[in-house]
């Protein structure tokens, strides 16, 4: 590092090796770099919501993320983000829930936003004082899950309602007692 300024006797020059400090700041920038990579791969991502109920942060899970405009949410209102993808019942649920977090307790649910079905939790944000500043959510994509329990409850509808409807009797053995009955 070089800096040069005039001088009563002409110019001064001061000259500093600053190798092992470029080094280390290319150290933490790769590693910077490989932790951004980690928290994008993530199925989850987490988020942090000010007091004011306003988006301050939004991390990991990249392709989920970009679905849900995540670019676009930092710096809204909690309840416009929720509005612009869910139902108005998921929005009245959301807002209520993160009000509760900001007096201190922690909440769980579930929400479709943008066609994608999300797990939620959320908890206190706290200072080093141990105030309350904010909220610390993170969501995981709980869509294919979802989809699988809604086939399967339909299917176990279809089932009760054949064997409640039905005239015949019906057992259900397991396999050693089918094989009982079958000797």
């Amino acid at each position: 590092d070089a800096t040069i300024s005039p001088s009563p006797d002409g110019l001064l020059a001061i000259v500093a090796d600053i190798t092992s400090r470029k080094s280390t700041e290319l150290e933490q920038a790769a590693h910077h770099e490989y932790l951004q990579q980690l928290v994008d791969q993530i199925p989850a991502f987490l988020w942090v919501i000010d007091r004011d109920l306003i988006v301050r942060r939004i991390e990991g899970g990249r392709p989920m993320l970009q679905a849900l405009d995540r670019d676009r949410l930092v710096g809204l209102h909690m309840a416009d983000v929720t509005a612009m993808g869910s139902s108005p019942e998921d929005l009245e649920l959301s807002v209520a829930m993160h009000r509760r977090v900001l007096a201190g307790a922690s909440a769980r649910y579930r929400a479709t936003w943008k066609g994608i079905t999300l797990e939620a939790r959320i908890r206190p944000l706290r200072d080093r004082d141990g105030h309350i500043v904010g909220i610390l959510g993170v969501g995981i994509d709980v869509t294919e899950q979802t989809r699988i329990e809604d086939e399967l409850r339909a299917s176990e509808e279809r089932f009760r309602a054949v064997v409640e409807g039905g005239t015949d009797l019906i057992a259900i053995l397991d396999a050693r007692t089918a094989e009982d009955l079958a000797a």
